[in-house]
């Protein structure tokens, strides 16, 4: 488990929202990989331990749901090709279902299906 870096989630909000500021204000992209480097994690898997953590868990959710949330902007303004790479990491797929139903089609007076 990750060690304990900070003592309240008002703490880990702060440098969040540090974080977005600082990537809009510099024209950077926003990451997983970024937030958690901006939080101080050694890795992104850091960042998922200290969500497990209960009292930390919202503003966790929170900020990777931001991070979602450009990802998701960003593709639909442009063609988008890494940020639906990341999309499609989180979840997000772009296949296509196709419902074929059978068709009733009445020949002479008779029903039958095709």
């Amino acid at each position: 488990m990750t060690k304990q870096l900070y003592s309240s989630p008002a703490d880990i909000q702060i440098m969040v929202d540090l974080y977005f500021d600082d990537a809009v204000a510099a024209e950077d992209p926003v990451s997983i990989a970024g937030l958690a480097y901006a939080l101080g994690f050694v890795s992104r898997q850091s960042l998922y331990d200290y969500e497990r953590k209960e009292l930390y868990a919202d503003v966790i959710k929170k900020a990777r749901l931001r991070v979602e949330a450009y990802m998701v902007k960003r593709s639909i303004k442009s063609n988008g090709a890494g940020a639906i790479f990341q999309l499609k990491n989180m979840g997000y797929t772009d296949r296509q279902v196709m419902q074929i139903e059978p068709v009733t089609i009445n020949i002479s007076g008779k029903d039958s299906e095709l």
